[in-house]
């Protein structure tokens, strides 16, 4: 599995928006997207900042010829996040 950081384009927006809209505001992502890939299968993790306290690690299928899993889902922590996605694709 390959493992591509990017920066999160809701991140991007954040920064482009005026100073009092940020001072007014918390970012609701982290800065990074991270893109798990595995043959024709990408799956985007990313980190809440807000809203998910719980659980605030998030993977969703962006790609892939089959579903690997339904909606999203949350996790704990980004090594929980990880080890979720390699299971999935030790199974295709």
């Amino acid at each position: 599995m390959e493992i591509e950081n990017r920066i999160h384009n809701g991140w991007l927006e954040y920064n482009q928006t005026s100073e009092n809209f940020q001072n007014s505001f918390k970012p609701i992502f982290d800065k990074y997207q991270y893109i798990l890939k595995h043959k024709e299968y990408r799956v985007s993790l990313v980190h809440f900042l807000r809203f998910y306290d719980d659980a605030p690690w998030e993977i969703y299928q962006l790609e892939g010829p089959t579903e690997l899993f339904g909606d999203v889902e949350r996790f704990k922590t980004k090594e929980e996040a990880i080890k979720r996605v390699e299971e999935l694709y030790g199974s295709i």
